[in-house]
């Protein structure tokens, strides 16, 4: 009689602790659940904010194109031939060479880094518009409409990211390649506080803003100012007619304004028209780092500048040339440096 009194007590411990294992497992199930619910919700909060950019492809091997790629270039490069002048190819196209993959590796980047397109500055370079005035060619008809000044100062906004050498066409195009995430000036006009979502943030030749986009990147942390001449002219978008307007800056409304908003970081002259980049390095400012020079043309041969990018928060990448130069390499600086180097082409 005591045994089976003993085998009762027995089974319902057993009961109680199978029960109080159901309910932990229930709750901690439910607790899982509602974080995949809130990551879940933030994903689709943070995809929605994104701007629909399209992933750049492009195969040189199409016959519409003709290829200009050597063995040094980082990149197999080509351009229509309507493209190709006497002085170059005006617009190049990019793809990936399959050899060079371990180099890739070692050129994506590596922590939470975010690349902001101009689709400003795509606008206010397009024909007629901001250039059009700046040269006193406004008071004319285009395709058979007379055009004014004020008319000239507001243009259509573009979102077909076709770009050239003055809209940072070639470094969207190669950071896009190395799988960069991008945002638009628009997302950042909307919506400000993305920019917190970002460790790092990139800019390409984002010359033309609004005071919002303006007051938020210069309110990030971890700015780099990849293209000299950013943040340089105040705009303001009519979102409701698909336009922007030039404020301030270019020399407008008064021939003495350079700067739209009086920033001191202003880096335009002189190194905007430095596009040899011989040698580059980059330089520390009150929130970030600025390059020295305008890298559209060397962004296809230049691995230690697209390495430096991916390690900007690591001093040692930011004036290579110029520590080799010096002699001016410690040990183990000049080992990272050349284990580097035998991933880039030679020749």
């Amino acid at each position: 009689m005591k045994s089976s009194f003993l085998l009762i007590i027995l089974a319902i411990i057993i009961l109680v602790f199978v029960f109080v294992i159901f309910i932990f497992e229930t709750i901690s199930s439910t607790q899982n659940d509602s974080q995949n619910m809130i990551n879940q919700n933030n994903l689709e909060k943070y995809s929605n904010a994104m701007v629909d950019i399209p992933e750049y492809y492009n195969n040189c091997s199409d016959s519409k194109f003709v290829i200009l790629t050597t063995d040094r270039h980082l990149f197999q490069n080509c351009a229509l031939s309507k493209n190709i002048t006497e002085m170059g190819a005006e617009k190049l196209e990019f793809e990936l060479k399959p050899e060079l993959s371990l180099l890739y590796s070692e050129l994506e980047p590596k922590n939470n880094t975010v690349v902001i397109f101009p689709t400003f500055t795509l606008s206010a370079y397009s024909e007629p518009g901001f250039y059009t005035f700046y040269r006193g060619d406004c008071d004319q008809e285009f395709h058979g409409t007379l055009f004014r000044d004020d008319d000239c100062l507001t243009v259509n906004i573009k979102n077909d990211f076709d770009g050239n050498y003055n809209t940072s066409d070639s470094g969207f195009k190669i950071l896009n390649l190395l799988n960069y995430n991008f945002i638009t000036d628009i997302d950042v006009d909307k919506n400000p506080s993305i920019l917190n979502s970002y460790d790092t943030v990139i800019l390409l030749h984002n010359e033309y803003v609004t005071k919002t986009e303006f007051d938020a990147i210069t309110s990030h942390p971890n700015v780099v100012y990849l293209y000299p001449n950013a943040l340089y002219a105040e705009i303001s978008v009519d979102y409701e007619n698909n336009t922007i307007t030039l404020i301030r800056g270019h020399n407008y409304p008064e021939v003495t304004i350079t700067n739209g908003f009086d920033w001191i970081f202003d880096n335009t002259h002189p190194m905007e028209y430095d596009n040899s980049c011989m040698p580059w390095y980059f330089y520390e400012i009150d929130n970030g780092v600025m390059l020295s020079c305008y890298p559209e043309n060397v962004l296809l041969t230049d691995a230690f500048l697209l390495k430096a990018l991916t390690e900007i928060n690591n001093s040692m990448w930011w004036n290579v040339y110029q520590k080799i130069y010096d002699k001016n390499v410690s040990d183990d600086e000049k080992d990272i440096f050349l284990e580097f180097f035998k991933l880039v082409p030679k020749k």
